[in-house]
């Protein structure tokens, strides 16, 4: 059985993780930041890390950094996953600079996850796959989100498409509030913190014209440059977003 140590600080993130894990009779151990990651495997013995980037008391990339310098040598040549919603080429060949083997896209895709997972392994592919059944439903075509990943994820277990749905219900509003505060306060590293973990979620849910402005607003906290009408831009991602809250509130599972 292959045994996966995570670090992934994000609620939505350990819930699809720990579906596909059980999917895949993986076994598995959750933490919330690099330093939790790097007790439990000081003291347990894991295949593979999948590790986040950005992290509450540890992030990845010091975590990492602890691994390959400090750790023995068995352990410290462990493969390493970055678990990260960036889509630049170059970022990439810098995580691999700083230790990680590969990486894996937010939002998490299975067949991605487990390729990654069995190369870095070096396991042959087998005939076994994440059952898919007929059973998901399109539970509102016309919705302006597109639920189809969402459908496709859940295999017909509408327990959890309504777990997801909550968790999205619940943490929306708190990222648009802290992207608003952020902006005002000109606090730029929450600006960016927020925009960033928010927009793997949005693309759970298909919302990919508001992923277009976090984008943006996370790149604009990253260079700290103003951006004509960006006062405009935080409006618009809040009023779509009190649609998307709106219509899936009006979803019935």
């Amino acid at each position: 059985m292959i045994k996966i140590l995570v670090a992934e600080d994000y609620l939505f993130n350990q819930i699809i993780l720990q579906r596909y894990f059980k999917k895949l009779d993986y076994s598995f151990v959750i933490c919330n930041n690099g330093s939790d990651a790097i007790k439990e495997l000081k003291e347990n013995d894991f295949d593979i890390v999948l590790m986040d980037i950005e992290m509450p008391i540890m992030g990845g990339i010091e975590a990492v950094t602890y691994i390959r310098t400090v750790l023995n040598t068995e352990k410290k040549s462990i493969p390493i996953l970055a678990l990260t919603g960036h889509h630049d080429e170059n970022y990439f060949k810098e995580l691999r600079i700083i230790g990680f083997n590969d990486f894996i896209l937010k939002p998490i895709d299975k067949d991605d996850l487990v390729r990654k997972i069995h190369t870095n392994l070096k396991i042959e592919e087998s005939n076994k796959e994440i059952e898919v059944t007929n059973e998901s439903e399109n539970l509102n075509a016309e919705c302006v989100i597109n639920l189809d990943y969402l459908n496709e994820f859940a295999q017909g277990d509408k327990e959890f498409i309504t777990e997801m749905i909550d968790l999205f219900l619940v943490h929306a509003p708190n990222f648009i509030e802290n992207i608003k505060t952020g902006y005002a306060e000109n606090d730029w590293e929450k600006l960016r913190y927020n925009a960033h973990k928010f927009s793997p979620q949005l693309a759970f849910f298909g919302l990919k014209a508001i992923i277009l402005n976090i984008d943006m607003i996370e790149d604009y906290a990253v260079k700290k440059l103003p951006i004509e009408g960006f006062d405009e831009i935080i409006n618009k991602v809040e009023t779509n977003c009190n649609k998307a809250i709106q219509q899936l509130k009006e979803i019935t599972i």
